[in-house]
Parts: structure tokens; C-alpha cells; sequence
């Protein structure tokens, strides 16, 4: 297992190797996942639609999902992070989530996990660490902040040792999810345990995270610029920042068409609001997702699915799965993905993808 050495100084978390040489994440062979195209930095959407949709900006520029991914030989890894914390995550957000970086490799054909930075209490702008690794070749998969703005990151590897490109995922174009903090990653423990990450590993995809804690409320101009991206499925889950079902009937189904309309033959996952509570708010919020299913089924969608989100923990333990009642903790964000996960892996393995194999 993966050994974090935590040094406390004036200046942070000490760097104890002496023979490091850094490399900037956002450079070849060094490959970023979860950004746009146009790259912005590690922000998520573009300033054009920030603009139009001010509500998101500054979840926006959060690198939620942003993963960094490589190879090396090197027996340990150092990183140097700027950010900023802005406290977005709010109180159920811890700092490991909000500003930390996960570190998986892969092992036997899986990631697992091989440690993460983390930030003193008293670090707002940028921290440095390092941890120790197995031996040989490892390819290597970083899982950035989820609620902090980062500037720029560097990893460093002892000098001599490889740095090579990872492996392409097995699905290369990515899913995308559209949502609330739950899919932002609010309340997980690190950012590796949120639930696309979860997802990404069991069914090596890349991926979009488009969560906007509190600021997902079916924006038509956020429909138009999703239906422009290259997608082998989207999920679309913001029913718990709708602020009414009234809200949420007006806007669901209205969202899931301009997608549609763009793309007739994505697959389009729809996911009601996961919690332990089945009261009369969470039925009616419910019943307009189903309905929008229900619609589009009739209508003669055939790739349109419904994952309904009472169902997602289990019965014997679903009072153990969120952290206040709303979001889902470690467990319930393994639930989720087992969940969601379970319908896109019946979508992806039934359909031809870009898999980047010959």
C-alpha cells in the first residue's frame, strides 16, 4: 500500500526527494480528461456560456472530474498544485474532496487506489506533496479538486525515470453528466469516490462532469451547448436543484428534447433525485422524470432510459448512505454508480464506440 509522507512546515507539505524533475499536467505526454475541447485552464465550461448562464461560473471553474493520466517507472510521485478555495463545497464538502488530488494506477487490469494529497488547513493557494509507489511501470491516473479553482499543477518524478502516455481508455468518447453537487462530487470523500469516478474505473470511460452545486436548473442554453458535445451517452440528474417540481416539469422534458433533437440516437440516461425518503416532494419530482421517459418511449425513443433514484441504496442500508439526508456519502455515491453504472454499461457494451482499439 501507498505510504503519504506528510511533512509540516511553514510552507506547506514538504517535498523530501531531491532529485525530482517536474512536468507540467497540461503537456504531452501528460493527457488531461474531463475539460472541453477549447481549453479554458482546468475550468469546465467555456466563458462565452458562463456569460449567458452566470449562475455556473463559479462551480465552472472548479476542476470537478478533471483527471491527469500517464505512465511512469518513477517509485514515487511529487505534485506542486495552485488553487484557490473558494469554500464552495459548503460544510458537507470535507477539504480532502474540495482540494484534494486521488491518485490511482492500475494493477492487475483495475485502478486502484495508491493515496492522496492533502492540504494543510491553513493552505488557500496551493500546496506540494508526495507519496511512495510500487515498483516498475504503473500507469497512473490523478483525480483533481472538486470544489477549488486550480491555476496550474506539476508532477515530479525522480530524474531518469519514463514519463509516458497512458493508455487511451477503453471508451474513449466520453459520457457526460449533467447535475447537482451530488454530481459535482459534494460530500464524497476524496475526489476519486465521487460517482462518475466510480463509474470511469469499473468501465475504463472518459468522462464529462458538468455539476454545478445548487446552479443545475435545466438552463436551455446549457442543453444547447451539451447536445453540441461528442457523447457515447449523457445522464442527465439535476432534479435536486430544480427549487420546484413546478420548475422541474416546466424545464425536464424541454431539456431532454434540444438534446435529443441534436442527437437522435444518443443514449440518454434519466435519473431522479437519490434518497432514503420517499415523501410526497421526491414521488412528484419522480413522476415528471418518468413521464419524460414515458413520452419519449411512446413517441418511439428506444434510447432512452430511466434509473429511479429511491431504488439506487439498499434497503438495509439506506438511512447510512448520504451525509445529512441529501447527499450521498462514500457508500452512497458507490451505490449510485453501481446504479447508473449498471444502465451504462448494458448501454456501452450493446453499442458501437470509439474504443480506440484496431
Amino acid at each position: 500500500m501507498s505510504n503519504i509522507w506528510i511533512g509540516y512546515s511553514q510552507e506547506g507539505l514538504a517535498i523530501k526527494q531531491t532529485d525530482l524533475k517536474f512536468y507540467d499536467v497540461t503537456k504531452p505526454p501528460i493527457s488531461l480528461h474531463g475539460l472541453p475541447t477549447e481549453r479554458y485552464g482546468f475550468r469546465r465550461l467555456p466563458d462565452a456560456l458562463c456569460e449567458a448562464v452566470p449562475s455556473v461560473k463559479k462551480h465552472a471553474e472548479t476542476a470537478a472530474g478533471v483527471r491527469a493520466r500517464f505512465a511512469t517507472d518513477s517509485p514515487y510521485l511529487a505534485i506542486r498544485l495552485t488553487h484557490r478555495d473558494y469554500g464552495l463545497g459548503g460544510p458537507c464538502t470535507s477539504k480532502t474532496a474540495a482540494c484534494g488530488v486521488a491518485v490511482y494506477y492500475e494493477q492487475d487490469g483495475k485502478d486502484v487506489f495508491g493515496g492522496l494529497y492533502t492540504v494543510p488547513r491553513d493552505r488557500q493557494e496551493g500546496y506540494e506533496g508526495e507519496l511512495r509507489l510500487p515498483e516498475g511501470r504503473k500507469e497512473i491516473t490523478l483525480c483533481l479538486p472538486t470544489y477549488t479553482e486550480v491555476f496550474s499543477m506539476e508532477i515530479g518524478i525522480r530524474e531518469g525515470c519514463l514519463l509516458e502516455a497512458h493508455r487511451p481508455y477503453r471508451i474513449e468518447t466520453p459520457v457526460v453528466f449533467y447535475g447537482s453537487s451530488i454530481t459535482q462530487g459534494g460530500s464524497a470523500g476524496h475526489p476519486g469516490t465521487i460517482y462518475e469516478n466510480f463509474i470511469s474505473r469499473n468501465l475504463d470511460c472518459d468522462y464529462y462532469n458538468l455539476g454545478f452545486s445548487g446552479n443545475c436548473k435545466g438552463e436551455p442554453e446549457i442543453a444547447r451547448y451539451i447536445a453540441g458535445l461528442s457523447m457515447s451517452a449523457f445522464v442527465l440528474d439535476y432534479d435536486h436543484n430544480a427549487p420546484t417540481v413546478d420548475h422541474l416539469a416546466k424545464t425536464h422534458e424541454p431539456f431532454f428534447r434540444i438534446i435529443r433533437e441534436a442527437q437522435p440516437e444518443l443514449p440518454i440516461v434519466l435519473v431522479s433525485r437519490p434518497g432514503y425518503n420517499l415523501c410526497e416532494e421526491m414521488q412528484a419530482r419522480r413522476a415528471v422524470i418518468a413521464q419524460t421517459f414515458v413520452n419519449a418511449r411512446a413517441a418511439g425513443d428506444q434510447n432512452v432510459y430511466f434509473v429511479n433514484g429511491y431504488q439506487m441504496f439498499p434497503e438495509a442500508c439506506r438511512d447510512d448512505c448520504t451525509l445529512d439526508g441529501c447527499h450521498p456519502n462514500d457508500l452512497g455515491m458507490y451505490y449510485m454508480a453501481q446504479s447508473i453504472g449498471g444502465v451504462l454499461k448494458e448501454i456501452l457494451s450493446s453499442m458501437k464506440v470509439d474504443t480506440g482499439e484496431e
